[in-house]
């Protein structure tokens, strides 16, 4: 379910990211350690079921510094992942190995939404994710950094006189990318961030495991995969809306 692409292999253009191709070898090397490790720390078959949703085989491109092409990118972006027609991409900045392992954690959390909003149900396009946030929030639905929506209200670490339902500020973009963020630090950071102890956090978390479970295969995977390790108790059953 997975290709892997490297040096002269790799597009150049990503829709609105220009990316360069590296050669050396050492880079390279590491980068694909790294992937492996990464590939470990998912259970057995996930990355086959993921090839065989609607985007099709996920193409991995190891490339070099990403580069926005207009006004909606991101000047430092470490990754991308982005599913066209019937094609699924990801990918990784190897300028950025040290820190590549959680970028593909968090890349791999859009699949897995491409994956479901492709081959399961609408989900994640329903009220149901918007009903784990506090009444009255937006998404920003940008990436520029000057948006009020991206202050520090009911952020971990950034507002003590609230709860906190957001890891960052960056998670408060879009729904794909809170998702992605909460995905990204489960697997990353385990139970240790006093956030997924308890509260909202929490329970987006549990409600993000259920419908993965819900939307894969799951004979053969372990009692508890990475990203549920944080979970405090057993996933909740979440009703299914169409």
């Amino acid at each position: 379910g997975v290709e892997i692409y490297m040096g002269d292999q790799c597009e150049r253009d990503f829709f609105d990211y220009t990316a360069e191709p590296v050669y050396e070898a050492r880079l390279v090397e590491k980068g694909l350690e790294e992937l492996k490790t990464a590939f470990g720390d998912y259970p057995r078959d996930f990355f086959r079921q993921l090839g065989e949703g609607a985007y099709g085989a996920l193409k991995i491109y190891l490339v070099g510094a990403l580069a926005p092409a207009g006004a909606q990118g991101i000047s430092d972006a470490a990754g991308l992942y982005f599913c066209s027609g019937n094609e699924q991409y990801l990918v990784l900045n190897l300028e950025e190995w040290a820190s590549m392992r959680q970028t593909f954690y968090h890349e791999t959390a859009h699949a897995i939404d491409c994956y479901i909003n492709g081959t399961a149900y609408q989900s994640f396009q329903s009220g149901e994710w918007e009903s784990l946030n506090p009444e009255g929030f937006s998404y920003a639905y940008s990436y520029a950094e000057d948006q009020e929506a991206l202050n520090g209200s009911w952020v971990a670490g950034l507002s003590l006189s609230e709860p906190a339902y957001f890891v960052d500020t960056y998670s408060k973009t879009f729904p794909a990318e809170d998702r992605a963020r909460i995905l990204e630090y489960a697997m990353a950071f385990g139970d240790l961030p006093v956030y997924f102890q308890e509260g909202p956090i929490q329970q987006k978390l549990s409600y993000l495991c259920s419908r993965i479970r819900e939307a894969f295969d799951t004979a053969g995977w372990p009692e508890k995969t990475l990203w549920e390790a944080p979970l405090k108790e057993n996933l909740k059953d979440f009703e299914k809306t169409n």
